[in-house]
């Protein structure tokens, strides 16, 4: 039990140290105390207690929410650009998930972040909104192959290429929708 200031952060500092398949384990996991079990018996909010007997709406910080958008899709924002002029698009992906949707509406409009992933290849869908531009961060294995709607990365107008970091490729992109496509070799 990770209490309730703990909760947010234990799934954040799983994903931070390349555990997210146990972090996305705990998220799923039917037996009691979990979220599954809140989820069987029919929450769709987090809970005070896990026994359910105090309040059915208390979210405080959280829960595990944040490491849905914020590292499975990967959407977050820029300290120096706040209110989503600049969003970062890190996502931090569970082998055990195939596919992973977050969209968002700021102020500027819908951001959107999609990841299809399979042992070969990983499809990536991001949209922008007007008068924002993103960093992002795309997960690649050690040999691969990135274009972004059918397109080599380097032949793709408009796009600054920052090349690899890591376990990713890094590009910055202005406002619109991008199809990254990730052929593993």
């Amino acid at each position: 039990n990770t209490g309730i200031c703990g909760t947010r952060y234990f799934f954040k500092t799983l994903a931070d140290n390349g555990m997210n398949d146990v972090a996305y384990e705990a998220m799923n996991k039917c037996d009691f105390p979990s979220y599954g079990n809140w989820i069987k018996q029919g929450a769709t909010t987090t809970w005070e207690e896990w026994n359910g007997t105090e309040s059915h709406n208390h979210p405080m910080f959280g829960g595990g929410l944040v490491w849905f958008y914020q590292d499975l899709a990967g959407v977050n924002i820029d300290e120096k650009e706040p209110g989503y002029k600049h969003i970062i698009i890190k996502p931090v992906l569970s082998s055990k998930l195939d596919h992973v949707y977050y969209s968002n509406i700021t102020p500027y409009g819908k951001v959107v972040s999609e990841i299809k992933q399979n042992v070969n290849r990983l499809e990536m869908d991001v949209t922008i909104p007007v008068g924002s531009y993103s960093t992002i961060y795309i997960p690649v294995s050690k040999t691969f192959e990135i274009t972004e709607n059918g397109v080599p990365l380097n032949k793709v107008k408009g796009m600054r290429i920052f090349g690899k970091d890591g376990d990713c490729y890094v590009v910055e992109v202005k406002q619109g929708s991008y199809h990254f496509c990730v052929a593993n070799k």
